[in-house]
């Protein structure tokens, strides 16, 4: 699947005024949305119509904080449209349903090595470490392709 990516020509202002209409036409009284200094992180925090429990959503996938609230609008806005057609159930029964993402451990972690350790070094820390983790020594099929996996990652990375 592809990355979405999106470059708005909106303003933070302009996504701001976008969120206070939506929030006022879901019935949402109170929300703020902010972003850290320094990152491309965008955050916005509701409670959504009947609940007293608050949502908070960040997002720092795409290039700017701007781009990154317009892309928090446009989902808080279908979600207002979910539940103006009567769908928000249906749509979280959907998501339930779906297998729990994958998170892939950190390469550098998995070796136990930091990320400025020269690739030699690395390289004979994963030599020692997958002659102890192969299945003809003891070890587990699951250790040693975590093992390649991560210094497969870590010789991508370093030849970029």
């Amino acid at each position: 699947m592809s990355s979405y990516r999106i470059r708005t020509k909106m303003t933070w202002a302009r996504t701001l005024q976008d969120l206070r209409n939506t929030f006022r036409l879901w019935g949402v009284q109170a929300w703020a949305a902010d972003h850290q200094r320094g990152t491309n992180t965008a955050t916005v925090r509701y409670c959504p119509p009947g609940t007293t429990t608050a949502i908070d959503l960040a997002m720092s996938k795409q290039p700017t904080p701007e781009d990154n609230l317009r892309v928090l609008y446009l989902a808080v806005d279908a979600m207002r449209l979910n539940d103006l057609r009567g769908i928000t159930d249906t749509v979280r029964e959907a998501y339930l349903q779906l297998p729990a993402p994958t998170t892939a451990r950190d390469p550098y972690e998995t070796l136990g090595v930091r990320s400025d350790t020269p690739l030699e070094d690395i390289e004979a820390v994963y030599r020692s470490k997958a002659k102890r983790a192969h299945p003809d020594t003891g070890g587990s099929d699951a250790e040693m392709r975590a093992l390649n996996e991560a210094m497969d990652a870590i010789r991508k990375e370093k030849q970029a």
